[in-house]
């Protein structure tokens, strides 16, 4: 079982967390299950640092990803793991900076053609392979953003007002 990684680690990739590769040729029918554990720094994530406050991006520690495949009982193959990072938002109430924790559980179903892809839209969520390549940092990525709030803010209590800064 892969050791979690907590999203306040500091922020440099020290030399036991194994940077991720962006995509990974992936043998549909392989026979042994794949694990792929390790960090993408945030920098490397262009639709989430978009979002993010400017001088965040590099102080904040990467994203850390345990994911693994196994063969399901109908043969085809699932992807499931656990996606963690901080990022730092905007709060919509005062403006200031919020670093908003992420701890996604995933639970997807590779597949290799639209056809399988709406076929099992009723039973799971499915991830449609491109060529045989499986994206983990787009797949990382899409995750985090389908997680984030639609409008990230501190609690009531903790939030100054508009205007004010700490």
């Amino acid at each position: 079982m892969p050791t979690s990684v907590s999203p306040t680690v500091s922020p440099s990739v020290s030399v036991l967390q194994r940077m991720l590769p962006a995509q990974v040729r992936f043998a549909y029918h392989a026979v042994r299950p794949l694990e792929f554990n390790g960090v993408v720094p945030l920098s490397r994530l262009p639709r989430l640092r978009e979002l993010m406050q400017a001088d965040a991006v590099d102080t904040l520690p990467p994203v850390a990803a345990q994911l693994r495949t196994e063969h399901a009982k109908d043969g085809g193959v699932q992807l499931s793991g656990r996606v963690q990072c901080c990022l730092s938002l905007r709060c919509e109430r005062c403006l200031q900076p919020l670093d908003w924790p992420f701890d996604l559980e995933l639970a997807l179903r590779l597949v290799r053609s639209e056809a399988d892809e709406r076929r099992l839209l009723d039973h799971c969520e499915p991830l449609l392979l491109d060529d045989d390549w499986l994206p983990l940092h787009r797949l990382i990525e899409d995750e985090i953003l389908l997680a984030l709030p639609m409008a990230p803010a501190h609690s009531a209590e903790s939030c100054p007002p508009l205007g004010i800064n700490r």
